[in-house]
């Protein structure tokens, strides 16, 4: 015991506390109840093990540098700031008791549980692999949070202030398991939010965003990652894929959420509804995606503009009928269908364009054989066609 201790590599320290001074852990294992009191400091050098508890108490605290690993625990109690600044931190846990942790650019992979009234900040580039459960909870525009599938928690958050970026992650092969994130107030700040969906299933199809009881105002980013086939999509019936769900009078503004990219799975495009129950669904639009009435065309002009180029059957034999006769001919013109319906009702799409070719051909041999006019000859043209195509769907 002592204001400051040093730890070496190799080295085990057994129920240590540190009063208000510093602790200098240069590798070795913390073993039994590890206490930082009255704003020490933890100063990591290279990699330390803990597999038990690490607590700290009143007063301000720093843990800093270097590594902590194993599968211990960390319990901040008191009405102070812990800070994890430049640290990979890996436990079973963190216990946020009372006060506020604080982790600025650190990689983190802990599940945060904490007790309610206290604050949890990721400033700088920090990245918190785990769940929280519950605390008010701020993420800066640097800031990520992972949201793994096999976390001990559900994660649930009281108020949250979102700047940075959030993802739920999996490791689950087979059968897609929705996850969910839940949160009493969101104040968005143009913070993003990775949803996976599944457009090719009909149920449990998206991971969702729980508003409960509370409001969601500014403005978050929702990023949707296709997690199925994207060469299969399923048109929405109701209401839709179900992204945000506001449950227990929770309310959200008109422009609470935005699309942050485009969603395609077969011949459909998803686009982002806030409905009357205040909850946010994916619908399929009325109008197929881009490329499905440009494909529909495409075998349509290519015959158009083939038949065009290998002419009628006036166009292939001589001048005055001559034998060896040589044809040169250079041609331009409109290529297009009307509107007629759309492909929905079975139609080829409205189309204009324009055509040009040059077309050089000539026998090489003409003869009558039992009646019959026999040619043969070479022939070779060069072109190009432009057509714009209409979505009428």
């Amino acid at each position: 015991k002592g204001s400051s201790f040093t730890l070496n590599a190799g080295d085990t320290a057994t129920d240590t506390t540190v009063n208000g001074g510093l602790f200098t852990a240069r590798g070795g294992t913390l073993a039994g109840t590890t206490t930082l009191n009255n704003g020490a400091i933890l100063t990591l050098s290279g990699k330390t093990v803990n597999n038990d508890t690490l607590t700290i108490r009143e007063g301000d605290a720093l843990l800093q540098g270097g590594s902590l690993t194993g599968n211990g625990s960390v319990e901040k109690s008191g009405s102070g700031t812990l800070t994890v600044s430049n640290t990979t931190l890996t436990q079973k846990a963190v216990n946020l008791n009372e006060g506020t942790l604080t982790l600025n650019d650190s990689t983190v992979t802990t599940d945060v549980i904490a007790q309610r009234g206290t604050a949890l900040k990721l400033t700088g580039s920090t990245v918190l692999n785990g769940a929280i459960d519950p605390t008010n909870v701020t993420l800066a525009s640097g800031a990520t949070w992972n949201i793994p599938d096999n976390a001990t928690v559900q994660s649930v958050v009281d108020d949250l202030s979102h700047a940075g970026q959030i993802h739920f992650t999996s490791t689950r092969t087979g059968k897609f398991v929705p996850a969910t994130l839940k949160v009493k107030n969101l104040n968005g700040q143009n913070g993003t939010i990775s949803l996976r969906v599944r457009p090719d299933m009909a149920q449990n199809n998206a991971d969702r965003l729980v508003i409960d009881g509370g409001r969601a105002t500014g403005k978050t980013i929702l990023n949707l990652v296709n997690a199925g086939n994207s060469a299969s999509g399923l048109a929405t019936s109701g209401q839709g894929i179900q992204v945000v769900e506001a449950i227990n009078g929770a309310t959200t503004e008109e422009g609470a959420f935005v699309q942050g990219n485009r969603l395609q799975a077969g011949a459909f495009n998803y686009s982002l509804n806030r409905d009357s129950d205040e909850s946010w669904y994916l619908r399929s639009e009325n109008a197929y995606r881009a490329e499905v009435p440009l494909y529909a065309s495409m075998l349509t002009q290519a015959m158009d503009y083939d038949r065009i180029l290998a002419g009628s059957r006036s166009h292939q034999t001589g001048v005055n009928g001559e034998n060896n006769s040589v044809r040169l001919s250079i041609q331009g013109g409109h290529l297009g269908h009307d509107n007629n319906g759309g492909i929905a009702r079975g139609a080829t799409p409205e189309s204009s364009g324009s055509y040009g070719f040059v077309r050089l051909e000539g026998d090489l041999l003409r003869t009558e054989v039992a009646g019959m006019s026999v040619t043969a000859g070479i022939y070779g043209a060069a072109g190009h066609s432009s057509v714009d195509v209409k979505d009428d769907d």
